[in-house]
């Protein structure tokens, strides 16, 4: 069985739900704290134009944390620029 298929076989069926929770969080944070930040759709517009939450099939052991970082921090989040506990939050197959 290939690693591939291993992690398929133990996908999430929630991850594109969460991958989006995220993207949501994240674009709020970047609207309400960043300047001269797009608001927060064509921040989600801009994500989703490089991105897909439907190929998210596992959220890692820190999702929970990076989200409540994103969600509750008053400084200005980006996505080139993430927390070190949103790294690889968010495993996808294309």
């Amino acid at each position: 069985m290939s690693i591939l298929w291993a992690a398929l076989a133990c996908a999430d069926p929630d991850a594109p739900l969460r991958c989006e929770e995220l993207v949501t969080a994240l674009c709020a944070n970047t609207a309400e704290h960043c300047l001269l930040a797009p608001s927060a759709e064509r921040c989600e517009d801009e994500v989703y134009a490089t991105m897909s939450c439907e190929d998210a099939v596992q959220v890692s052991s820190d999702f929970d944390t990076c989200l409540s970082i994103i969600e509750e921090s008053e400084e200005c989040i980006v996505l080139d620029d993430l927390p070190a506990e949103c790294e690889d939050a968010v495993l996808a197959v294309e």
